[in-house]
């Protein structure tokens, strides 16, 4: 087997990068230097490598820019997939897309199964919406994984950041209202190995529904146990104000389905590791 890692540079390809490492897979990673709107890009990596499984991680996931930037956001998550799955069929391999639940209004108020209607409320997610339609009509053996609020080490995400906010400033007003599952990385690197030769659609997400104010409640309460000296002092937001673009207020992932193959932590479990 030889997988291809598209999009290494963000949080979870450098997480994969890891794990093959580790592993001994052998793997090839590549990242802004292949757009993946460029078909004879991606042809000349197939063409050099010879890859026969690929786990696609690129993506246009600033949301408020997609509402600025639609043209760009469509082509690399919507058009961007259509090529790789055409090219899938075309060379016989499998393919892993992550997707995410912003292909969801939030309006359920439990959790979102596979089998669920999707109603994106911004551009973003409906982007990543057209792009899972437009895979799986090229390559209807793909397989895609949607996840949301993705956090752990090796680059940029929600809690990385927020812990630097707690460290660093007197007080912080926090979203309580938004609630969902985060999914630490390293958990769903895990759990793609199960899905290298799967099909169909997979939600992946930590245990546990809850606000990004209680993750910060949570964080916080941690580091102060370990006597970090941290002082900050935070309160929720429980108002709506309308800033950048609109975001469902519950897109918890269910994860019924994936927990028949392998059991998942709770986020508490893996947050402060």
């Amino acid at each position: 087997m030889m997988l291809w890692i598209l999009g290494a540079e963000g949080l979870l390809g450098k997480a994969l990068q890891k794990a093959c490492s580790g592993l001994g897979m052998a793997h090839v990673a590549t990242g802004r230097e292949v757009d993946i709107t460029r078909k004879e890009q991606l042809l000349s990596v197939i063409d050099q490598n010879g890859p026969t499984h690929l786990i696609n991680c690129a993506a246009y996931t600033d949301v408020d820019g997609a509402e600025k930037e639609k043209e760009r956001a469509f082509a690399v998550n919507a058009e961007g997939p259509a090529h790789l799955g055409r090219l899938c069929f075309q060379r016989g391999m499998r393919l892993i897309h992550l997707s995410t639940d912003y292909v969801f209004d939030g309006k359920k108020g439990s959790p979102y199964t596979e089998e669920d209607l999707c109603a994106p409320v911004n551009v973003y997610g409906q982007s990543k919406h057209e792009g899972e339609k437009a895979l799986l009509q090229e390559l209807p053996t793909g397989c895609i994984v949607r996840t949301s609020w993705l956090f752990g080490e090796g680059g940029k995400n929600f809690l990385s950041k927020l812990q630097e906010l707690l460290q660093n400033r007197e007080r912080l007003e926090i979203d309580a209202l938004q609630m969902n599952r985060p999914t630490e990385v390293s958990e769903l690197v895990r759990v793609l190995w199960f899905l290298l030769n799967r099909e169909g659609i997979w939600h992946v997400a930590s245990r546990g529904v809850t606000t990004r104010f209680e993750v910060a409640s949570y964080l916080l309460e941690e580091l102060r146990k370990r006597g970090t000296g941290v002082k900050c002092a935070i309160s929720p937001v429980t108002s709506v104000e309308a800033k950048g673009a609109p975001r469902p207020f519950y897109s918890a992932l269910s994860t019924e389905k994936i927990e028949a193959l392998t059991p998942l932590a709770h986020w508490k479990e893996v947050v402060c590791e």
